[in-house]
């Protein structure tokens, strides 16, 4: 065995499904969207701020769960300790936009998605303001695809 093997089976070693969820980047993000989901909107319904500041934190923190949630089930079900690969990370953040996209520009799947976090989140009072500008926030889907690439 070389040298750089024994390194990379370190690294795995000490590797954890899910650990891409547990860096300051992504965690930072959840703390957002949950303060402004729990505390800034109900002060400011409807507010410009804390729409914006909700959509930039999901479409960079749901790549980054779906990505854990992959590398978990993938772990449960065969027992594999290894990282998603580059096209399970990119899958994930077109899955993000596309999601986001479809949220914002058809009526029909916003409603389906309100019903959807009404029974996933009923403590929140969930209110959809479609703007198209809130379409600007998927910028961080490609900020998410760096943050999954790192090492």
């Amino acid at each position: 065995m070389t040298a750089a093997q024994i390194r990379t089976c370190d690294a795995r070693a000490g590797w954890v499904p899910g650990a891409c969820l547990l860096r300051p980047l992504p965690l930072l993000a959840a703390a957002v969207v949950a303060s402004n989901d729990l505390w800034l909107k109900p002060q400011n319904p409807g507010g410009w701020l804390e729409g914006k500041l909700s959509d930039l934190g999901i479409c960079l923190l749901l790549p980054v769960v779906l990505v854990s949630l992959w590398e978990w089930a993938h772990y449960a079900l065969r027992g594999a300790r290894s990282p998603a690969s580059a096209a399970v990370k990119l899958a994930a953040c077109g899955i993000t936009a596309a999601y986001f996209t479809m949220l914002q520009l058809w009526p029909a799947f916003g409603e389906l998605h309100m019903r959807l976090l009404a029974r996933v989140a009923p403590f929140i009072n969930h209110t959809l303001y479609r703007d198209p500008t809130d379409l600007l926030a998927l910028v961080m889907v490609p900020l998410a695809y760096l943050h999954l690439r790192r090492p």
